[in-house]
């Protein structure tokens, strides 16, 4: 699974196109979106689906695993 980053090409009521590639862009649905990324916002994705004969391509977001604060934060127990 290849991870790639673009920024968000079109802004449509069911999502984000975000532009993978020189003259590609895919579908981010609004389904996977936790809020609505604006034009030119960089977007980190993964490639869900390609159907050749329609054209189109289906992204999965990329959520962030990374631990925000500091690792030194004390623990309730």
């Amino acid at each position: 699974m290849e991870v790639l980053s673009g920024p968000v090409v079109k802004v449509v009521p069911f999502g984000v196109f975000v532009r993978i590639a020189p003259g590609i862009a895919g579908l981010l649905h609004e389904s996977v979106l936790t809020w609505k990324p604006v034009m030119g916002e960089m977007v980190t994705v993964t490639i869900a689906e390609v159907d050749g004969p329609r054209r189109q391509v289906r992204l999965e977001l990329v959520v962030s695993t990374c631990r925000v604060g500091p690792l030194d934060t004390p623990r309730p127990w």
